[in-house]
């Protein structure tokens, strides 16, 4: 599940199935109600919508419509699948599901909002190990 806004703050994550009641374990309190929310056609996020109080454009794409009153798309979330599957099969050649959860953090923080540079990464990797326990050996 990828939830993206056109300033690419992102939100993702591994459902357990897609229904309505994961998709709000997920989003709960990470979208703003006064948020137009545009998704692909789905009963899930129709209850979504309703459960969480946001307006819902539904775009059934299938049928050809791309583009809903000449601004809500599904481009920002379909460009990110296309750079996250490029990523994961050009570098890793593919990864197990169970480690998803760990490849789609470390996206994230790779393509944040400000640009990545070799000082920024350096800086994510010592605030990740800050946290990590530390094992006598």
């Amino acid at each position: 599940m990828v939830a993206r806004d056109r300033n690419c703050h992102t939100v993702d994550g591994i459902l357990d199935n897609e229904s309505a009641d994961e998709l709000c374990r997920h989003l709960n309190g990470r979208i703003n109600i006064e948020t137009v929310v545009c998704a692909d056609a789905s009963l899930a996020h129709e209850k979504l919508a309703r459960k969480l109080g946001f307006t819902f454009k539904e775009l059934v794409t299938s049928s050809g419509k791309r583009v809903l009153d000449g601004i809500f798309h599904l481009q920002h979330v379909n460009a990110y699948h296309g750079h996250l599957k490029g990523w994961i099969e050009g570098i890793f050649h593919g990864v197990a599901t169970k480690y998803l959860p760990h490849y789609l953090g470390w996206r994230r923080a790779l393509t944040g909002i400000q640009t990545l540079t070799p000082d920024r990464l350096g800086n994510k990797i010592m605030e990740f190990l800050r946290f990590q326990p530390l094992s006598a050996t």
